[in-house]
């Protein structure tokens, strides 16, 4: 186990650490257990904890984590996509990196440049992510889950690696030139305008801040927001892309905090249709 302060090595019977560079036995016994009742929140923190460390091989970035997975399974029986739960999806497809947060800073924040997962997933980026942020009853979702197809390096193994996988919902979509307001830097505002009106959607979480900038891409951008929801006064979408080549299908390239006078005029009936990403 790799412990704040060490390495530590333990079984059933003994527990040895390899603390501050000296070997000595340690005391503490620091077997992971999963609550009586595992919640979606003690997979959160895990996914939170686990994303701000530095894997000396990025490949591993599932099978790191692919033990406690099965645990989690094990209790819950949930079904486990990508690193992501299947009853909770809608939720935990809004993962973002928070540059502000201080609890797990991660200088290096960028999308891997070797496919490890779908653009949907946590896994696919080296660096924080903050997991929590929709978390707890009263959400009204606007998107609708309907298929999931993840392909696995060994099929007898659900919670390792990935070598292709994709997501299919249904929700409102909206399509435009999203532009950026004023000159914010970590967390710029931008409108949507589809040329008949303009309105402000708020704040645009990119997954590749540093590469996907509108600085560097021009003032404006043609992006795809896939309305999911959230709780009433924190509304949620997904940035996306089209994949070149396909039909209705994107790469996700960040998360949208809606605006709340957007959120509460409503989506038309006519927006919803149904997407895939990858």
């Amino acid at each position: 186990m790799y412990a704040g302060l060490g390495l530590v090595w333990q079984c059933d019977k003994e527990t040895i650490g390899n603390m501050d560079n000296q070997a000595r036995p340690y005391n503490t016994v620091l077997r992971y257990r999963l609550p009586s009742l595992p919640g979606i929140p003690d997979w959160d923190r895990l996914v939170e904890n686990y994303c701000s460390r530095e894997l000396t091989i990025p490949s591993d970035k599932f099978p790191g984590i692919a033990a406690l997975a099965r645990q989690y399974h094990q209790a819950t029986g949930d079904q486990y996509l990508a690193g992501l739960w299947r009853s909770t999806i809608l939720a935990d497809l809004l993962w973002h990196h928070e540059p502000t947060w201080f609890w797990y800073p991660t200088p290096n924040y960028h999308r891997s440049d070797n496919y490890r997962a779908p653009s949907w997933s946590w896994a696919s980026m080296d660096g924080n992510v903050l997991s929590r942020a929709n978390r707890g009853g009263g959400a009204n979702w606007h998107a609708r889950f309907i298929d999931c197809q993840v392909a696995l390096g060994d099929p007898e193994n659900p919670f390792g690696e990935v070598t292709s996988a994709r997501l299919r919902t249904s929700g409102p979509v909206i399509e435009g030139l999203w532009v950026r307001i004023g000159d914010q830097r970590e967390s710029p505002t931008y409108v949507y305008d589809d040329g008949s009106y303009t309105r402000c959607i708020s704040m645009l979480l990119l997954d590749n801040p540093t590469r996907e900038t509108p600085g560097r891409m021009g003032r404006a951008r043609p992006l795809v927001c896939l309305v999911v929801g959230g709780k009433p006064q924190q509304q949620y979408a997904l940035a996306l892309l089209p994949v070149h080549g396909t039909r209705d299908t994107y790469a996700r390239v960040g998360v949208i905090r809606i605006n709340h006078e957007v959120a509460e005029d409503g989506f038309p009936e006519r927006l919803v249709r149904s997407v895939w990403f990858i």
